[in-house]
Parts: C-alpha cells; sequence; structure tokens
C-alpha cells in the first residue's frame, strides 16, 4: 500500500467524511481527550465539559442566610412574611471556544512501519494527543490575557481568575516561602471555610518541584514514625489529612512559584467537540504533516472556592 492511501485509509477510520471530513468522530474524540489527559496530571482529574456549542455556561446557584425557621409560635401555625423566606444567590461563568492548532510531522518510513491501520491511527492520537493535554493544563494555570505569549494570552487562566491570593514576597509576606508547612497552613487559612471541612475528600494542595521536596525534609527531620517513613519510602504525601500533589507544568511558571489548594470539581475545563485533524503531503520531504484544530476554555464553577499562594511576589498595593 502507498503512503498516499494508507494515509487515506487511516484518516476514514477516524474522521468524519464529506462535507465535514476532517472532523474526528465521536468516539475517537473521547480517544483523542483521554489521551490529552493521560500526561496532564491536573486534567484528569479536573472536571471536562464538552462544548457543543462555542459558548458554554456554568451556572450556580446557592441560598444564603438562615433558611429554616419556625413552623409554630406559641402553638400556632407561623406563617413566613415574604422577607422572611430564604434568600439566594445566582452565578455564571462561562467557557468560550478559544482555536488553538498543533501540527507534527511522520515520516514515510514510519508510517511504512506502522503499516496496520489501527496501529497508525493510535500513534497519531495519542502523539497529538499527550502533547496536546500538557501544553493546554499550561494554559489552564498561567492563561493570563495581558501575556506577551501569543499562547497563554488566548483567556486567563485559574490562577488569573482565582480568588482568595496570599503572598511570599515583599516587605509583609504573608507565609514564609521557605517552609511548605507554613505555605499549606496559610493557604487553609485562606481558603474558604464552609467548604474545607464538607468537602476535604475533594481538596488537594497542588505544587512545584522544589515545595514537594522541602515538605518531604520537614516531614524526614521530624524525630517520628512519619519522619522514619518519609526517609525510605515516596508515598503520596499529604499534609492534615490533604494530598500534596506535584504538578510538572508548574515548573513552566513564568510568575514564580506557585501552589494553590483546589477542589478539583471545582476547576472546569471545556473542549470543543469539533476537533480536526488533516494531513497536509510534503512530498519532496518524504513526509506527511499533521494538523490538529481544537477549541477549549478553562474556568472554574466558582472563583471563590480556591486558595493561591504566590511565592515569589509581593502584596499588590491597593
Amino acid at each position: 500500500m502507498n503512503t498516499n492511501s494508507l494515509i487515506a485509509n487511516v484518516l476514514k477510520s477516524i474522521t468524519v467524511q464529506g462535507l465535514a471530513a476532517g472532523i474526528l468522530l465521536p468516539e475517537k474524540f473521547n480517544k483523542f481527550v483521554d489521551e490529552m489527559q493521560e500526561d496532564a496530571t491536573v486534567l484528569a482529574k479536573s472536571r471536562l465539559m464538552t462544548m457543543n456549542s462555542p459558548k458554554l455556561q456554568i451556572d450556580r446557584i446557592s441560598l444564603v442566610g438562615r433558611v429554616l425557621r419556625a413552623g409554630a409560635i406559641n402553638g400556632v401555625h407561623n406563617v413566613l412574611s415574604e422577607d422572611q423566606y430564604a434568600e439566594y444567590n445566582t452565578a455564571m461563568n462561562e467557557l468560550i471556544a478559544r482555536e488553538f492548532q498543533a501540527t507534527t510531522s511522520i515520516y514515510d518510513n514510519a508510517l511504512r512501519s506502522n503499516i496496520e491501520k489501527t496501529a497508525l491511527e493510535g500513534h497519531i492520537l495519542q502523539l497529538l494527543g499527550r502533547a496536546a493535554g500538557v501544553d493546554f493544563e499550561e494554559l489552564a494555570f498561567f492563561g493570563d490575557k495581558s501575556s506577551s505569549d501569543t499562547f497563554l494570552n488566548q483567556t486567563d487562566g485559574w490562577i488569573k481568575k482565582g480568588k482568595n491570593k496570599i503572598y511570599g514576597a515583599g516587605t509583609t509576606p504573608d507565609f514564609d516561602k521557605e517552609t511548605s508547612t507554613a505555605i499549606f497552613k496559610s493557604l487553609k487559612a485562606a481558603y474558604p471555610k464552609p467548604y474545607l471541612t464538607k468537602r476535604k475528600d475533594k481538596l488537594a494542595f497542588l505544587v512545584s518541584y522544589e515545595v514537594e521536596e522541602n515538605y518531604r525534609d520537614e516531614l524526614k527531620a521530624r524525630p517520628t514514625t512519619l519522619g522514619d517513613q518519609t526517609l525510605v519510602n515516596s508515598n503520596q504525601l499529604a499534609y492534615d489529612g490533604i494530598p500534596v500533589i506535584y504538578v510538572p507544568v508548574f515548573e513552566r511558571s513564568a510568575i514564580g512559584r506557585v501552589a494553590m489548594l483546589v477542589d478539583f470539581d471545582n476547576l472546569v475545563y471545556g473542549i470543543f467537540h469539533e476537533v480536526t485533524v488533516e494531513p497536509s503531503r510534503k512530498a519532496e520531504e518524504r513526509k506527511t504533516n499533521f494538523v490538529l484544530t481544537m477549541e477549549g476554555d478553562v474556568h472554574y464553577e466558582n472563583e471563590n472556592v480556591v486558595a493561591i499562594a504566590l511565592l515569589d511576589q509581593a502584596k499588590p498595593t491597593a
């Protein structure tokens, strides 16, 4: 089978044909998203919303203040006046699909060595999906519309959008940035208390390698059984029962060191359902370029339910 026929057969097996040519089939879209999550530490644990239109609203509603009233007073049924009705707040965040692209090349000899269609289609989806996933996770955290980086300035990410920020630099830092236990304690103090206890099983500290290693060293220094275990084991670390998770994309930070206390269900990202993979043949170079086009965005369900420590930044002046 020649190269052009091989490519045509692979694309026929993973994309819609006809007027919508190039769009991944639904099951291949799911495979692509799975591959995106494979090497992305946080995307796999966060909440994915498949976008069937370029905009998707994330609505939330909550009751405020005292809800219950006495059913009877002195044996007489208590008829509530309207000012005693439970009040509620509504809020809405919105995902807006932003377009991103990537191109990868596969040389003819690699194509011929993957002559089985199923092996090649899996290789293409894995190659594109895993690389896109790590980059999209970087965008999810560090997106900033004011950035000079033309990738990161497409949208504001979780760090920019999140509330409850604390700062480790300047003349009046909120915490000792060189002590991981102090960072974690301050993040807990900054996190909204009603959500701290009732959803503790969903929480995690997200940290850089340095913060994780410092915490491991702090535990090792303790003359306790936990300190001894930390010396010989590489088990999942936790602070006050909350997992401490190393996030590799934090090493890409251009804003200094970062640590966060998050509820994974509150971290939302959307991928528009029409992901395309299209070939561009470069016969003179004996290769085929595969062009990925995807659209997505990130937000919170509630941007107030998070705490963010910016270790190397000073508190902004009022």
